[in-house]
């Protein structure tokens, strides 16, 4: 039969307070036997001897406590090593279907990012053609062409640098490649 924490909470409690009851009862029945023990006390022996075993009594009862109390205390670690390694268990599973995940979607990125390869090394060999150009043309008019080929052969330009492009080009930025 499994026990939940929330009994062996309970059951802990019940027997604290037990134990708290016992151990008053028995400072006051040591005190009563102390009493008729004294001297001056005209108890009889029998009365005596009926409060010694009464002390006797409640502290094989406060042992008796003591022990439970041990045992649902080992109960309770029990139960939450097994929590413990139930959620270690259950978080372990759930890593490794994200990781099943992070290889696919990794597959996939560079797939994407491998198809992207011709049309940039395309888009570098026009701008490399068009740098060319633009040096010719400023050798035969004089003319300064630069800033306008520096915009002419940027890939992005700001008007479409936002939203799903910004994402791409800056997660791209922060991602290093690791072995």
């Amino acid at each position: 039969m499994t026990v939940s924490r929330l009994q062996l909470d309970s059951e802990k409690n019940r027997l604290e307070a037990e134990l708290d009851q016992l151990r008053i009862h028995l400072a006051q029945v040591e005190e009563r036997y102390s009493n008729v023990t004294s001297p001056n006390c005209a108890e009889t022996a029998e009365g005596a001897q009926q409060y010694a075993d009464a002390v006797r009594e409640l502290r094989r009862a406060i042992q008796r406590r003591k022990i439970a109390l041990s045992e649902v205390c080992e109960a309770m670690t029990r139960a939450a090593s097994f929590e413990q390694q139930d959620m270690v268990s259950r978080l372990k599973e759930e890593n490794e279907v994200v990781q099943r995940e992070l290889d696919a979607l990794r597959r996939e990125v560079r797939s994407a990012l491998l198809g992207m390869t011709e049309l940039l090394r395309r888009h570098q060999r026009l701008a490399e053609k068009k740098v060319a150009i633009s040096q010719r043309l400023t050798r035969l008019d004089g003319l300064d062409y630069a800033y306008e080929n520096y915009l002419a052969c940027s890939l992005l330009h700001k008007k479409d640098f936002a939203g799903d492009v910004q994402f791409v080009v800056e997660t791209l930025k922060k991602m290093r490649p690791v072995s």
